[in-house]
């Protein structure tokens, strides 16, 4: 059986200390689907290289495996190695568009609060994320009103408008640090500071006073096809 400990950078299993940490509150206005609540299910859709994790009540660290369903309380780490990576999709028995997460290499993610819930005819999508290493890349599809809270070392809000003639994705990257990078489509931060609109390759770091247009060859504009 392959070790567990490396290609891992140390991380005391299900004890991270949170060194900055991101908390997303995802809006969604659709038709009303009833009064009861639901849980948003979290499920490995692929992996490269390899990672583990470990959740609420079994804090050692596992194997992380495609298929592998995932629950409130989980923390998942990427291997140091180059270009590992885990893809995690939202989905739930009602019929909604959820987030795609993916991890890139030595990222720590712990998942907070996955529910979706009804208020009159708003469905809202309440998706909690905690980051203490590395980064992670949020796509968001279809027709969708987002409001996205991200807390790390400043906290920003930032919003999605979706409509019907939104025929692109929108994608953006957060990560430890508290930077976000907008790689597709335009998202409205806004924080401590005035409200800050953000489109295709800028950047916003630790919600600071002016937005940075990251030039063509950035790597960070990379991380989308």
């Amino acid at each position: 059986m392959t070790s567990l400990k490396k290609p891992f950078t140390r991380v005391p299993a299900c004890t991270l200390a949170s060194i900055c940490w991101a908390t997303a509150f995802v809006l969604w206005n659709s038709a009303a689907l009833g009064a009861e609540p639901a849980l948003l299910s979290p499920t490995v859709v692929s992996i490269v290289k390899s990672a583990r994790y470990c959740s609420t009540g079994k804090p050692e660290w596992r194997a992380l495996q495609i298929g592998d369903d995932l629950t409130t309380g989980a923390v998942l780490q990427t291997s140091s190695e180059t270009g590992s990576m885990v893809d995690i999709g939202l989905s739930s028995s009602k019929r909604v568009t959820a987030p795609t997460i993916r991890m890139f290499s030595n990222s720590v993610l712990k998942l907070l609060k996955l529910e979706l819930k009804n208020s009159g005819s708003t469905q809202v999508q309440e998706i909690g994320l905690e980051v203490t290493a590395g980064k992670a890349r949020v796509i968001i599809d279809g027709v969708s009103t987002c409001d996205f809270e991200f807390n790390a070392i400043v906290p920003m809000h930032l919003a999605i408008q979706r409509s019907k003639g939104s025929h692109e994705p929108t994608v953006f990257v957060f990560d430890a640090e508290g930077t976000v990078t907008v790689l597709k489509g335009e998202v409205k931060a806004t924080g401590s500071k005035p409200e800050k609109v953000l489109r295709r390759g800028e950047q916003l770091r630790n919600n600071a006073d002016d937005i940075t247009k990251l030039p063509s060859d950035a790597p960070e504009l990379k991380l989308f096809p």
